[in-house]
């Protein structure tokens, strides 16, 4: 299974590879779920926002082969994605931007590769600036 949880999102997920998995959405335990193989929960504890969703698991855990995996995904979760997987800061210059969506897969790839595959299929541009990738219209 896989955890995903970072600071600066609201929610965190769980993804079922194999087996079961029990998760305690509480600290008192009372508020749980079980997952089964192919399953994924994301949970906000905000606003205690609890979905569970059937998932292809080698799409959604690629990233342990070093595959980036986008299916119609959001451009502010390929920024984050981007982000953390390379180290980088990325600077989307246009709010219009966010609006857009990518679907690939990029293979171990450098972040130049898939920044230019990105700004191809969104129609945008990019600049580098020492650690940071900026996209524009």
């Amino acid at each position: 299974f896989n955890i995903q949880a970072y600071e600066d999102e609201d929610d965190f997920s769980v993804t079922v590879a194999s087996g079961t998995v029990k998760v305690n959405l509480d600290r008192s335990g009372e508020n749980t779920a079980v997952l089964e193989k192919n399953q994924k929960l994301t949970y906000n504890p905000k606003t205690n926002v609890t979905e569970i969703t059937e998932v292809n698991v080698d799409d959604d855990l690629s990233w342990r082969k070093g595959i980036l995996y986008f299916d119609s995904t959001p451009m502010a979760k390929v920024e984050k994605m981007l982000e953390r997987w390379y180290g980088i800061d990325l600077v989307i210059g246009n709010a219009s931007i966010y609006k857009k969506t990518l679907t690939g897969i990029h293979y171990n790839e450098n972040i130049k590769s898939v920044i230019e595959a990105l700004t191809y299929a969104t129609g945008t541009t990019y600049k580098i600036k020492g650690n940071s990738i900026i996209i524009k219209n």
